[in-house]
């Protein structure tokens, strides 16, 4: 299954708010990131703030998910940052929560983007006073004016308790090179908080070895817990399915890049702790696991457009011996 992500090659891109406990709440400011994403946050409130006073937006085509919500992307007219709306859904109550954390999270995209050009700038001053003391005179590092762009952004999941979008952004390093990263988010609207993938803990509390032999391990709160041998094993062997029934599929077949995407892509069971190059997201049809390590660097040209076999998509039904109790459960069993 491809999943219909919007290419807007060229904009700036986004880092979205990553959403902590509240005893994290006090460093939510430095890099425009929200910790909390209700009104209790002062990260949020800086961030509503910032989007009202400083982002004027406009208006991408309007697009709709295969249960009738509809959505449309709202880019930043000075930075080019994007962040989805939900322009249409039966619970018109959680489409305005769900387009108010959308608003911050913009401003806070637009507060990011403003301190990660000061640093940038910051960069390319210091190394050209070290190229003037050497003797090189020129500095390797070429003036830029666009310091952050999305390669591809979606809204892929959204109902009256749950929303989730997934983002490709890609920051300069240097004067000529790049480097691309990839974000899901999934929104919990009633709690006012994102669920995001963790460390696995041990029976005392502690964090549990990133390593078992047999690849990544993850929890999410509330949502997902892949943490033993077993559930690793299991986990991995869905996956590995439906990417190949995705190499099966016609949308493969119609893919001029699937073939050189599958054999750079490398296996889920060889990827290292959580966070290492994986994500997760809703989709209406099932959870997109997305892989972004490659066996060489050309490989992360694969990042870059829609593909045939990344994400893997594995239907919630096959997913329910991970899932730990809670709305979220409830909710995707019965898609």
């Amino acid at each position: 299954m491809v999943i219909a992500i919007l290419p807007i090659g060229g904009l700036p891109a986004p880092v979205l708010g990553q959403v902590a406990s509240e005893q994290a709440e006090a460093d939510d400011d430095r890099w425009g990131k929200i910790r909390i994403l209700n009104e209790s946050s002062a990260g949020f409130r800086k961030s509503l703030e910032q989007y009202r006073a400083h982002v004027r937006v406009r208006l991408g085509p309007e697009r709709r998910l295969s249960n009738g919500v509809a959505w449309r992307l709202l880019v930043d007219a000075a930075t080019g940052l994007a962040v989805p709306r939900i322009t249409w859904m039966p619970d018109r109550r959680a489409m305005r929560a769900a387009n108010r954390i959308f608003d911050a999270l913009q401003g806070a995209e637009s507060i990011f983007y403003a301190n990660v050009a000061a640093q940038w700038q910051e960069r390319y001053e210091e190394v050209a006073r070290e190229a003037e003391k050497t003797g090189e005179g020129v500095s390797p590092m070429i003036p830029r004016d666009n310091f952050m762009w999305q390669e591809m952004i979606a809204l892929t999941y959204a109902t009256s308790k749950f929303v989730s979008y997934f983002v490709v952004k890609e920051f300069a390093t240097d004067g000529v090179s790049s480097e691309i990263q990839t974000e899901g988010l999934i929104l919990d609207l009633e709690q006012g908080k994102q669920l995001f993938m963790a460390t696995c803990q041990q029976e005392d509390g502690s964090p549990s070895p990133d390593w078992l032999g047999q690849g990544m391990k993850f929890r999410v709160e509330g949502f997902l817990e892949i943490c033993d041998t077993e559930s690793i094993t299991a986990f991995v062997a869905l996956y590995d399915k439906h990417l190949e029934l995705a190499i099966k599929s016609a949308a493969f077949r119609r893919d001029p890049y699937a073939e050189y995407c599958k054999e750079e892509l490398v296996p889920l069971a060889l990827l290292g702790p959580a966070g290492w190059y994986l994500e997760i997201y809703l989709t209406i049809r099932g959870l997109a696991v997305h892989v972004s390590e490659f066996r060489t660097r050309a490989g992360r040209n694969c990042l870059r457009q829609a593909s045939a076999v990344i994400p893997v998509i594995i239907p919630y039904r096959e997913l329910e011996p991970f899932m730990q109790p809670g709305p979220l459960r409830d909710e995707l069993l019965r898609q």
